[in-house]
């Protein structure tokens, strides 16, 4: 969701994933900038799921290999994310970026 996330979408993310019922494997990556720890901390303390966090890893493009779906906004991972193979439910911020995920 961007270096820092400032839209919160990490948070509905997780919220959202946590309606789904089957127990899930989740890694959620948190950008350099990202200043919001303790609504994290709680999002992923009340999910259903086994979540980890990867904080500000060096590099990508493992965690994007290894996955088998992807939530993200849209921007540079977008095309990273398709590069890898994965397939991805993209975050729009803006009527410009649903138009260029799409």
């Amino acid at each position: 969701m961007g270096a820092s996330d400032p839209a919160a979408m990490t948070e509905f993310a997780l919220a959202a994933i946590g309606l789904l019922p089957m127990p899930l494997a989740v890694c959620v990556v948190i950008g350099p900038a990202f200043a919001r720890e303790d609504s994290l901390s709680a999002a992923v303390a009340g999910s259903p799921h086994a979540i980890r966090i990867a904080s500000a890893p060096p590099s990508l493009a493992p965690l994007m290999r290894a996955s088998r779906l992807a939530v993200a906004s849209f921007g540079g991972s977008t095309y990273e994310l398709a590069a890898c193979g994965v397939t991805a439910v993209h975050a729009c911020l803006t009527d410009d970026h649903a138009r260029q995920v799409r």
